[in-house]
């Protein structure tokens, strides 16, 4: 490296570091500092809608999850799905929604109540998954923002294995 390309580097490496000790003297200085690390999970499992979409939480969908008149459906795709799933949900990866919708249309009409669910609250697939849903005529669309993290972490059944209804396969 010549001499200039070096004197670049490390005037921009004490440039990063007066920049980094900057923010953590301010944020020290300041009242209330605000927090370096944040559980988001909390803040987004208590939101009440998404996108104009009721949310449910974990009752709910742990009332419903047997009662045949409820679809409970996995947004994630189906290797993942496969490895764990609420018991009775379907899987309808939002990557292949496209490619299954018809199909999984004429078997599920829309005026039956649907949650959507995926990993957890960092997961946008159920909220996506409903969004589109909704935008198709299903009136009667949910979402579990908590997941199957928040379902296995209250100790509640699991399913492995490709489930009684899958859309994610060719």
């Amino acid at each position: 490296m010549t001499l200039a390309v070096r004197r670049t580097c490390a005037q921009a490496t004490a440039l990063c570091m007066v920049a980094i000790l900057l923010a953590f003297g301010s944020n020290a200085l300041r009242n209330p500092g605000l927090p370096w690390v944040e559980d988001w999970t909390k803040k987004l499992t208590n939101l009440t809608s998404v996108g104009g979409i009721p949310v449910v939480d974990l009752p709910v969908v742990s009332g419903s999850y047997n009662d045949p008149n409820i679809l409970i459906i996995d947004a994630r795709d189906r290797e993942i799905y496969e490895q764990s799933h609420i018991p009775g949900a379907i899987n309808l990866p939002i990557h292949a929604i496209d490619q299954f919708f018809d199909q999984f249309q004429s078997q599920f009409p829309p005026i039956m109540p649907v949650i959507t669910y995926c990993d957890g609250a960092g997961c946008d697939q159920a909220a996506n998954l409903a969004e589109h849903l909704k935008n198709n005529g299903y009136d009667q669309v949910r979402i579990f923002l908590a997941g199957l993290s928040e379902w296995t972490k209250a100790g509640l059944p699991t399913e492995s294995g490709p489930g009684k209804r899958g859309y994610g396969q060719n």
